[in-house]
């Protein structure tokens, strides 16, 4: 995995701040947030895609890769399988196999996971209404 801090260290070295050094395990532990963050937002792409339709593994692999934005959350195909396995063990979603010769996963979007990508838009509604409402009341845009 690429190191998502590299431009934050070449940033720094140009401050007051190129004596500091953070400790192995304050980098470790920066770094595992930054997955978290990206495991979450992860998930909530696949909510959301759930939401639209029914998918295979696959059939998201390729949604994402059509989406420029998204393809950085999915540094691999096993992280997306991974995400969904973890998913499936929260209940937001299910899944059936198909009776093909080659039977496929098809994931889709349970009521928990309805109500979590549910929770998740009021949530960000309610802070982009925040923050529109500061910068209104703080003359600007």
């Amino acid at each position: 995995m690429k190191d998502p801090l590299i431009n934050l260290k070449a940033a720094m070295d140009k401050t007051v701040f190129s004596e500091v050094n953070f400790s192995d395990q304050q980098k470790n532990r920066t770094l595992d947030l930054i997955e978290t963050i990206d495991d979450q937002q992860l998930e909530l792409f696949i909510l959301a895609a759930l939401h639209q339709t029914d998918q295979s593994g696959y059939d998201l692999i390729c949604w994402f890769e059509k989406e420029p934005q998204l393809q950085p959350l999915l540094n691999d195909e096993g992280r997306l399988y991974i995400i969904l396995h973890q998913l499936e063990q929260k209940q937001w979603i299910g899944s059936t196999w198909t009776s093909e010769k080659r039977p496929i996963k098809i994931y889709h979007l349970n009521k928990l996971g309805k109500k979590q990508l549910s929770m998740t838009k009021k949530e960000t509604d309610d802070v982009l209404s925040h923050n529109a409402w500061q910068l209104n009341f703080k003359g600007g845009w």
